[in-house]
């Protein structure tokens, strides 16, 4: 098959955005542009793996089965948009397909300069999006800092790939695991933290409060989801490149193993430090876009600790499976977000006034937020511990349950802050799109939890 043929997402998202620069750019157009994507995606499925563009991209049916699933999201993400219609500059949708066209590239990277390009290119598109309201001092700020912070984090970035080349020569993804030394391991852990501070994995996560409640909701909504979801995949393909061979003899499979741990290592505890400093952070927040900032970070601790669990590069890897169930729930929880004039929590006591299905379809997500049996929340839970548990890591699946109970306490705050408050205060309006969308997403999370015991079996 052409090569070119399997990067047609890639080009599809490439040349609409183009297009749109040239006309009106509005929500539908864009969610127009990402159906066409989707298209091409399904239309480029490979059932083999191949390199392409001399070894840069790697596709793999894992890879084209991620893409679908970021197009679909985004799919959901525009629908949003177009329901509450927040649409600050008539470039929005293009920064959001550029931004998409980064993650599509990520998934795919199969060197480590190609990797540092698809991130930057997503990454570029978030920093607008954060100060993208011109007349919110809030929004300017949260856009400066972020674009600073994720500058500096982009040059250490740079600087570790820079190492990593110095030492080993090579700058496959398998260039992390070919040499054994202190330089080495530096350009390692600077690289990696550059990828964590992408995903708001402590210690990288002090820039999230700010920058989520600063930043206008609609763009709050799509890179506290999407990117998250891409680079967890990239941090499993990183791991699942580790393969028992030996460059020009030098290299030994058990130095490679070793090389592989260290990696593992580094994940495996910015994932304990998500996991407290996120369920601790959160408490007291009465911002509910601050809050949605810091549970995040509990978030990716599981995902990172599932990833530095298991090197299964599929969707069975607990780190993936997680960042599904995150993304599909987050985006349910964000869409409530978006109605929302005040995003003080104690304004959603308003929304059961208003809409009583939206309301307890919200609770209901929060429950699977929480890890609330038998949400499908839960089973993501569950299945991170059982992995845990498997790789002899005991104490930390006692932890992470702990953490999981401790955290359940404020969801049930604002579950009984939105469900369980009476008010007599006007109700805020919803739209029908609003409400199909939130109704189908309660559906399917009740159908996952139904099954999510097969999580368990795989």
């Amino acid at each position: 098959m052409n090569q070119y043929l399997f990067l047609l997402p890639e080009i599809t998202l490439f040349t609409l955005s183009c297009l749109l620069l040239f006309l009106k750019s509005r929500n539908e157009f864009g969610l127009i542009a990402v159906l066409i994507a989707l298209a091409a995606t399904f239309f480029s499925q490979t059932y083999a793996s191949a390199e392409i563009l001399n070894g840069m991209l790697l596709i793999s049916p894992f890879t084209q089965t991620v893409k679908l699933v970021i197009l679909a999201f985004a799919c959901i993400f525009f629908i949003q948009a177009i329901a509450v219609k927040q649409s600050y500059s008539k470039n929005f949708s293009v920064l959001v397909l550029l931004s998409l066209l980064g993650m599509l590239l990520s998934v795919s990277s199969n060197t480590l300069a190609s990797l540092y390009l698809a991130v930057e290119l997503h990454s570029i598109g978030q920093y607008i999006l954060a100060c993208i309201k011109h007349k919110s001092i809030k929004s300017a700020e949260a856009g400066v800092k972020y674009t600073l912070l994720g500058t500096f984090m982009s040059a250490v970035m740079i600087y570790g790939i820079s190492l990593i080349f110095m030492v080993s020569g090579d700058l496959s993804l398998k260039s992390l695991f070919i040499a054994d030394n202190k330089i080495h391991s530096i350009g390692v852990l600077l690289f990696i933290s550059g990828l964590m501070f992408k995903i708001a994995a402590t210690p990288f996560h002090s820039w999230v409060g700010d920058i989520y409640e600063g930043s206008p909701t609609v763009s709050t909504t799509f890179f506290a989801v999407l990117p998250k979801l891409s680079l967890i995949v990239v941090l499993v393909s990183l791991i699942s490149n580790l393969e028992p061979i030996t460059y020009d003899g030098s290299t030994h499979p058990t130095e490679l193993i070793k090389n592989s741990q260290y990696l593992r290592n580094i994940l495996f505890i910015s994932g304990i430090l998500s996991i407290a400093f996120g369920t601790f952070s959160a408490f007291g927040q009465k911002n509910i876009k601050r809050f949605i900032g810091f549970a995040s970070v509990t978030h990716v601790g599981y995902m990172l600790l599932g990833v530095s669990s298991s090197a299964s590069l599929s969707f069975g890897n607990p780190g993936v499976a997680y960042a599904l169930v995150y993304s599909f729930t987050n985006l349910g929880i964000l869409s409530v977000v978006l109605m929302l004039k005040d995003k003080h929590i104690t304004s959603l006591k308003k929304l059961r006034c208003s809409n009583n299905l939206v309301a307890l379809a919200f609770v209901l997500l929060l429950f699977s937020s929480a890890g609330v049996p038998p949400f499908i929340g839960f089973w993501s839970k569950a299945y991170v511990v059982k992995t845990l548990v498997e790789t002899d890591h005991v104490p930390t699946a006692l932890f992470s349950m702990l953490a999981g109970v401790i955290s359940a306490f404020y969801y049930a705050r604002i579950a009984k802050e939105t469900y369980f408050t009476n008010i007599a205060e006007e109700g805020i309006k919803v739209s029908l799109g609003h409400n199909t969308l939130l109704t189908s997403i309660v559906v399917l999370c009740a159908l996952f939890s139904t099954f999510g015991f097969v999580l368990l079996i795989c």
